[in-house]
């Protein structure tokens, strides 16, 4: 395959890949508590809290929450403040900041779902970057191009452009530092040039990664490591080894004195004491128990066992065929690829013993490392049976026939077909997260009831659960906040009183709903519309 054919497949994949994602993106109707997190803090405004006894609001007051205001556009100060106030480095948010004060006073999905896009594409590139890299037989586009599309495909890869957070940067930068990890076994004596701007690219993708997601710096952890162990086996380069490491110190020191939060986030933070409790606790393996089955359904389909097991067997046979070439093999991209599945093997144990808990949203710790992992594993299996392919085409280089070639093609097709079996089975079972389509009727009913007050009655400890229904209560002209201690004392807000209907938003008793049934001559009854993870939602007519 040319250059040229190449260039253009992967360009048709890409385009593949964002109409996929477009195409997922007009599906979304709801959001992650997380993703209005990451409105509010990129909005440049401060959350406004919630105090005990009543709070009332309109609707459109607090979707303005999740808004840039007129006049503010571009406050990167106020950003930054909040993520000093929350447990996460602010470059994310001061990208989202800066899409979302284009379109001041106005609130899209797409503000979030668009910056996440590019950062994909970029991602993409850097993996056929990567496996260009990786590979130097004759097939090497083709699985460049493979892998590529088992990525653009992907349903996990799709989810975390869906998701409105750091994850799809965060992969970004893990896919650039594992370009740099690759060139840096390729050119272990190139010229010192070549090696100082390797340098300062692996320094500067630790220095943005550091600023986008605290967990970004595990992956290149490990890629840096078996960099490390194969410079000591090979015994030269150690002087360069030691500089690296060094100069990718100096770049978290320098992440550590632009934002100088991080070690409270990291030290004292909820998260961060999280993470080192999760480190300290439990066995190494005792994570895979709950992570597992996440990895299975949403990264593989659940054929994860099988795919792992058919792509050791197919290292080892390809392990076995480069031994018969001997020092005409490509043995630094064999070590390159072990290296590479073993450092996001260790990566991804590791963050399973500091992710947290919560069910397939748990998935969105693992997305980063996973824009590696799986489509390494999809070129492990391919990358045996075009080794054959190529090593038997070296041996009849004059005689091929038209009907060898064909064969040979037709192979090709079978092999990559199967490979995308689990994202077909995917996309299939809509294994895309972050979507949430019931969303869908639960607004509408707001829509419908919106000139009637809806009421939210939490508790004071967990206040800030308030947020997770906030696209509900968007389309009502007035909401009113009590807490469930003031609540039980009786209603006294007079627009509840007098009101044709109420709509209520709590998880307590229905004493109080009896209770306000009671006070109000308009209300006879009450029915029960929706069951939401932490609140019910009840008609009062």
């Amino acid at each position: 395959m040319s250059r040229k054919v190449f260039g253009v497949l992967a360009i048709i994949i890409a385009f593949l890949h964002i109409v996929l994602l477009v195409a997922y993106g007009t599906q979304k109707e709801g959001f992650h508590e997380d993703e209005l997190y990451s409105y509010s803090s990129s909005s440049g405004i401060p959350h406004l809290g919630l105090s005990e006894g009543v709070t009332s609001r309109s609707g459109y007051d607090l979707q303005r929450q999740f808004m840039v205001r007129i006049g503010e556009p571009f406050l990167f100060q106020d950003v930054i403040h909040n993520q000093m106030e929350d447990v996460h480095p602010p470059l994310y948010y001061l990208v989202l900041n800066s899409f979302m004060s284009l379109f001041q006073e106005h609130f899209y999905k797409w503000l979030g779902i668009f910056p996440n896009i590019l950062f994909s594409v970029l991602l993409y590139c850097g993996l056929l970057f990567f496996f260009c890299q990786l590979d130097t037989g004759k097939y090497r586009f083709h699985l460049a191009l493979a892998a590529g599309l088992v990525y653009a495909a992907a349903p996990f890869a799709i989810s975390n452009v869906m998701f409105t957070r750091m994850y799809t940067m965060s992969a970004m930068w893990t896919v650039f530092y594992a370009d740099i990890f690759i060139l840096l076994m390729r050119k272990m004596y190139c010229s010192r040039l070549k090696f100082a701007l390797l340098t300062l690219g692996g320094a500067s993708l630790c220095y943005l990664g550091f600023l986008t997601h605290y967990f970004f710096l595990i992956v290149p952890f490990f890629f840096t490591a078996v960099y490390c162990v194969y410079t000591l086996l090979k015994r030269r380069g150690v002087i360069r080894m030691f500089l690296y490491g060094t100069t990718l110190l100096a770049s978290i020191c320098l992440g550590i004195l632009t934002f100088p939060t991080s070690i409270a986030h990291i030290f004292h933070g909820y998260r961060g004491e999280g993470a080192l409790r999760g480190i300290l606790s439990g066995g190494i393996f005792e994570p895979l128990g709950y992570f597992g089955p996440i990895w299975n359904n949403n990264f593989f389909s659940g054929l994860m066992v099988p795919t792992i097991i058919l792509a050791l067997l197919f290292l080892v046979v390809y392990g076995i065929l480069l031994r018969r070439k001997g020092k005409d093999g490509d043995w630094v991209g064999l070590y390159s690829l072990c290296g590479a599945l073993t450092a996001c093997f260790l990566s991804s144990l590791l963050l399973s013993k500091i992710a947290l808990r919560v069910g397939d949203s748990s998935s969105r710790y693992f997305y980063p490392v996973g824009a590696l992992l799986v489509p390494i594993l999809m070129y492990t299996i391919l990358k045996c049976p075009l080794f054959l392919l190529e090593m038997k085409a070296a041996n009849h280089e004059n005689g091929r026939s038209a009907h060898s070639a064909m064969a040979e093609w037709i192979l090709l097709g079978i092999i990559m077909t199967a490979v995308s079996v689990p994202n077909i089975i995917g996309n299939i079972e809509k294994r895309v997260l972050f979507l949430y389509p019931d969303e869908t009727e639960k607004v509408a009913f707001s829509r419908e009831n919106k000139e009637y007050p809806a009421l939210v009655i939490y508790a004071r400890e967990t206040n800030y659960r308030s947020w997770y229904i906030a696209q509900e209560l968007w389309p009502y002209d007035a909401i009113f906040y009590e807490d469930y201690e003031s609540a039980l004392n009786g209603c006294e807000i007079s627009q509840l009183l007098e009101a044709d209907k109420v709509v209520v938003y709590m998880d307590c008793p229905t004493d109080i709903l009896d209770g306000l049934v009671e006070k109000n001559p308009n209300l006879s009854e009450y029915s029960l519309i929706f069951h939401e993870p932490y609140f019910y939602v009840y008609l009062l007519e």
